[in-house]
């Protein structure tokens, strides 16, 4: 079996099936062979026997059933797509949207700038601001006038360039941070020079000080394309044990069962374990005999901490908290009695500051791939990447943001003995 993550990741020349047995399975189609020209769509089935050993995509979770009750030879065509979901910012979430809009002009792909800006404000992602001398005001919101668009919830006005001074554009995260920002240069630098390729260094760039609309919009949009979120650097291997550390939804667990093998782990841990996982993901679940949940926080140290529980989450800020149980990641690691870690993947709701500082050993000794958020506070995004690129040798580090705002940014530390680097197709707006 196949594993595909990403649409430009699929294999080029390649003459396929659909396997039909879920509401996205046409529409992926189409979107196939838009985004690789070469590949070329032979017909729609209910059955894996009905494409006859040719390559048929896969994008339901039948996929967890067949490997435990199909033989590899069976399997050796299929190709699995995922189309993961991440809290409103996956390929998941805006795919019908996306497969309808999704257009292709002189060989560009591209979406409609209207059809998109029309599209946020429908699901409650923008505010549709209205003027009463103006008899389009949509048109107004479009940049005629070069003015910006804030997404409510943050700045909540529109603004006009002269409104901020220093360089600073509003569509930077942290545009209101100047003064933070100035007095961390130093730490700022550090990171960005340190950061392995210019992608990163530019992702890194815009979210402190100069991201603009358009650049955000069409960030993300390439990266529900071309990549997934903490699948973008490195790579998962069959044996790999993998801590993952914050579960949520849970969207990244189905990408990490289909990469592990028989003998690889997926150690989830989070104070409420498996209780808000999205209903797909149980039912893969459920057919894994390698995930295992482990309800604690992690913490400095072993015992108990107390949280705030807001939409799913534990964290640690906020009202109403409670007491969990806590374990260390050292205590973690003997009381499972692992011999190695080779992945971890942290989303902490804000407690990475607390955790990352207790991961040199760790480091040191298994040389994991990182997939760590660093958004949860502004000092996050140089004060947990400088720790790490001055702990960690000999590992090369990324960074990306999966959404268009300040959310989901991601740092990939990468030891340079399993790193990859994959191609990239892109999307403009028009």
């Amino acid at each position: 079996m196949q594993i595909i993550h990403s649409l430009a990741t699929f294999p080029d020349h390649t003459s396929f099936y659909v396997l039909n047995d879920c509401e996205e399975a046409i529409n992926l189609a189409r979107m196939i062979e838009m985004v690789n020209p070469s590949c070329k769509l032979k017909g729609i089935v209910k059955h894996l026997e009905e494409a006859q050993g040719e390559p048929i995509v896969v994008v339901s979770s039948v996929w967890c059933q067949w490997r435990k009750n199909k033989s590899d030879q069976t399997l050796k065509n299929v190709i699995l797509m995922h189309l993961t979901g991440n809290d409103g910012w996956g390929l998941k979430e805006h795919f019908d949207f996306i497969s309808k809009q999704l257009k292709i002009k002189e060989g560009q792909l591209f979406i409609d700038e209207t059809q998109w800006l029309e599209y946020l404000i429908s699901i409650g992602r923008a505010k549709h601001f209205k003027y009463s001398f103006m008899k389009n005001p949509l048109q107004w919101i479009l940049f005629r006038f070069d003015i910006k668009l804030q997404r409510e919830g943050y700045f909540f006005r529109v603004l006009n360039d002269e409104t901020f001074k220093k360089g600073f554009e509003p569509l930077g995260a942290y545009v209101r941070s100047w003064r933070t920002l100035r007095a961390n240069k130093d730490k700022i630098d550090f990171v960005r020079h340190r950061l392995s390729n210019q992608k990163s260094q530019d992702c890194f760039t815009g979210i402190l000080e100069v991201a603009h609309y358009r650049q955000s919009w069409e960030r993300f949009l390439n990266n529900l394309i071309t990549t997934t979120q903490y699948f973008e650097y490195g790579q998962i291997r069959p044996d790999d044990i993998v801590i993952n550390a914050g579960v949520a939804g849970g969207g990244e667990i189905p990408i990490f069962l289909s990469l592990l093998g028989e003998k690889g782990q997926l150690h989830n841990i989070d104070p409420l374990g498996n209780d808000y996982l999205d209903s797909n993901v149980e039912k893969l679940i459920q057919y894994s005999d390698n995930v295992f949940e482990h309800k604690f926080a992690l913490a400095q140290t072993s015992g108990t901490i107390q949280l705030s529980l807001a939409e799913g989450q534990a964290s640690i800020k906020g009202d109403q908290v409670q007491n969990f149980p806590a374990l260390s990641f050292d205590d973690f690691i003997h009381q499972q009695e692992l011999k190695k870690v080779d992945v971890i993947k942290m989303d902490l709701e804000g407690a990475e500051e607390q955790i990352i500082p207790t991961l040199g050993k760790t480091i040191k000794v298994f040389r994991p791939l990182l997939l760590i958020s660093i958004y949860h506070q502004i000092s996050h995004l140089w004060e947990l990447p400088k720790y790490l690129m001055e702990q960690a040798e000999n590992y090369n580090f990324y960074l990306n943001v999966y959404s268009w705002e300040r959310h989901e940014v991601i740092l990939y530390g990468v030891p340079i003995e399993r790193d990859s680097k994959l191609s990239r197709r892109h999307i403009i707006l028009e």
